[in-house]
């Protein structure tokens, strides 16, 4: 059920293109409740379904790209990097995992949309933004994981 909610929440982004990042934000959002409820396994599984999905039946569009290169794998993968990793170790992890997933966007942002940034400046410039609201949502998910409130909305519990 979350993948079609991921999946329609790609779509709006596609056809509303000024919503583009937040409901990429948005359905990364449902990979991570799936990740929390259910563990990692499952969370690749709703984020390889949901990606496919959207690759093979949306247009090429920033999108796609931002929920399969940042916003959707990382929400799957988050939880186990902090469990496999002592603290100061998770952020170089987290460092290493953005630029590999921004090397990505931006390989295939180049490649398939022929959207390149020109010069070298502008080039830092927006991985140190990127990488600022990467850091800023990892912030947010952490939080949301420790207080308890996605899992007691999740759980049902009635009395």
């Amino acid at each position: 059920m979350l993948a079609a909610l991921a999946f329609v929440l790609l779509a709006l982004g596609s056809v509303f293109r000024v919503a583009d990042i937040t409901t990429s934000v948005l359905a990364g959002l449902c990979i991570f409740i799936v990740e929390l409820k259910y563990r990692t396994f499952r969370a690749l599984a709703v984020y390889l379904v949901t990606a496919v999905l959207a690759v093979l039946l949306l247009p090429v569009s920033r999108t796609v790209l931002i929920f399969v290169c940042f916003s959707g794998v990382y929400s799957a993968l988050k939880r186990s990097v902090e469990i496999r990793f002592v603290r100061p170790f998770q952020q170089i992890v987290k460092l290493l995992l953005f630029t590999a997933l921004y090397t990505a966007f931006a390989a295939l942002a180049e490649n398939l949309l022929n959207f390149a940034l020109q010069g070298t400046v502008l080039k830092v410039g927006a991985f140190l933004v990127v990488g600022a609201a990467f850091f800023a949502a990892d912030f947010v998910m952490s939080r949301l994981m420790t207080s308890g409130v996605l899992l007691t909305l999740l759980t049902n519990n009635r009395r």
